[in-house]
């Protein structure tokens, strides 16, 4: 902070003024209150992570304080671009190979595809500091410009337009083996595997294809007449977060044995998988179950630990045929619920929000995520014929009663089909303690926080994976 700012601000005033501060748009608001400000808080704050996406792009789900500001960033001011570590796309938006050049300080980049940056290749890049690379839809042949890219931190790629055929000579190859000594989380969907087998842990010092600091993983191996086979256990041997795969049939759904699955603290999968892992001796920490149509009639004791920290119970139905009362005594270390289910209508929705409280109410959560899925939701946009406004005032009534009912949380999200609300646990002009609203963005921070328990080099797309 330059010493011009340090003399002519009231730090008691400053911080009383930052304690109000919600979201990007009252920090652009602050910042335009005072050149000194503005000078400080948009490069430094605004422009650490920037989301792209074109005019048409409706989505209520990105802040569009730094689209309305894309303008600035692609202007002749450095200052601008040195403070830029994340960026978003989407669509076809303004921005090109020679804007991320210039970006020194990038490290995280997520696209919906490889066009949402024009020229993106390795040589682009080559200048950033770029740790993490996610494209959610990744044309085969644009990997041809990345191959060249090494000491990857994360990497998540959808590949689409046929299986990839995963070899040493590929440009998926290629990036993977120069990232082995530095990649610490992998998400690949679509590929056949034709990497040979390793042969020793100690594979690193002699270029055979482990990769020993990957913790999270996520394969959607595609069936294969010439697939090799894959040994988890040898290739990753860190991994201690592992979502299996879809059961669709053209998927390979048992790439894991019981002593790779015997390492894990974190597993994705339906309850006869997670139960797998916890008899193999595996000590999890946080479970994503996924439920079946008939998983009610499965005891929760009989895959669920008392190690669990983390839950997730996804059903594409109710979730009122469960017993959630049961989680306090079979899982008494839980601090972080999330739960997701299908309603049949607004009612229904209101009814579950009130039962599933109630239900874990004895536990000390420190967060809580419901998600539910309206019945009658248009299969397009995912548009429900419940007005927004009615659903917020209950999801704001569920909040009261959260509040009062569980003095251990710290934050709480309701999401519906098209829509989204969050609070954290912040004290009121009076001094009072209480669940106060907050923007998406910080509601998905502590998503994250709370479901790992740490902020330190997290994979910034995780906070939805598969869940």
């Amino acid at each position: 902070m330059s010493k011009l700012l340090q003399l002519l601000v009231d730090f008691d005033l400053f911080e009383a003024v930052f304690a109000h501060i919600r979201s990007r748009r009252d920090l652009l608001s602050l910042a335009l209150s005072c050149r000194m400000l503005k000078e400080f808080i948009i490069p430094q704050l605004l422009f650490s992570r920037v989301c792209f996406r074109t005019e048409s792009d409706s989505s209520d789900w990105i802040d569009n304080t730094t689209n309305s500001l894309r303008y600035l960033l692609t202007g002749s001011d450095t200052t601008y671009y040195d403070a830029v570590r994340c960026i978003e796309a989407s669509g076809l938006p303004d921005v090109c190979g020679d804007d991320l050049q210039r970006m020194r300080n990038l490290h995280t980049i997520i696209l919906y595809s490889a066009h949402s940056v024009r020229g993106l290749s390795s040589s682009s890049l080559a200048p950033t500091r770029l740790r993490y690379l996610k494209i959610e839809h990744c044309i085969i042949h644009a990997l041809e410009h990345l191959q060249d890219l090494s000491n990857l931190h994360g990497l998540s790629l959808g590949l689409h337009g046929g299986a990839y055929w995963l070899t040493l000579d590929s440009p998926l190859g290629k990036i993977l083996f120069n990232s082995r000594a530095t990649l610490k989380a992998l998400s690949l969907e679509g590929i056949a595997w034709q990497l040979p087998p390793s042969r020793a842990h100690s594979a690193l010092d002699h270029g055979d294809l482990v990769w020993p600091h990957v913790r999270e993983l996520y394969l959607r191996v595609v069936r294969s007449a010439g697939s090799l086979p894959l040994n988890l256990a040898l290739a990753f041997p860190s991994t201690r977060h592992f979502y299996l795969p879809s059961t669709r049939a053209d998927y390979i759904s048992d790439i894991h044995d019981s002593l790779f699955v015997s390492r894990l603290e974190s597993l994705r999968g339906k309850w006869s998988e997670i139960k797998f892992a916890t008899d193999a001796g595996a000590t999890l920490r946080r479970a994503m179950v996924c439920l079946g149509d008939t998983d009610y009639t499965i005891p929760f004791k009989s895959y669920l630990v008392p190690s669990l920290e983390s839950l997730t119970l996804k059903s594409k139905r109710s979730i009122r045929q469960y017993p959630l009362k049961q989680l306090s005594s079979i899982t008494p270390k839980l601090t972080f619920l999330r739960v997701r289910f299908v309603a049949t209508s607004f009612l229904s929705f209101a009814e579950t929000l009130e039962w599933a409280l109630s239900s874990v109410s004895r536990l000390s959560l420190k967060y809580i995520h419901i998600s539910c899925s309206l019945f009658g939701a248009f299969k397009q946009h995912g548009r429900t014929n419940t007005p927004d406004a009615k659903i917020e005032s209950c999801a704001k009534s569920t909040a009261e009663k959260a509040s009062t009912l569980f003095p251990s949380l710290r934050a709480l999200c309701v999401q519906w089909s098209n829509g989204r609300v969050d609070w954290h646990r912040n004290a009121n002009e009076h001094g009072v303690a209480g669940l106060c609203r907050v923007s998406m963005a910080d509601g998905m921070a502590d998503e994250i926080y709370y479901d790992r328990g740490e902020t330190e080099d997290f994979i910034p797309w995780a906070v939805d994976m598969r869940y």
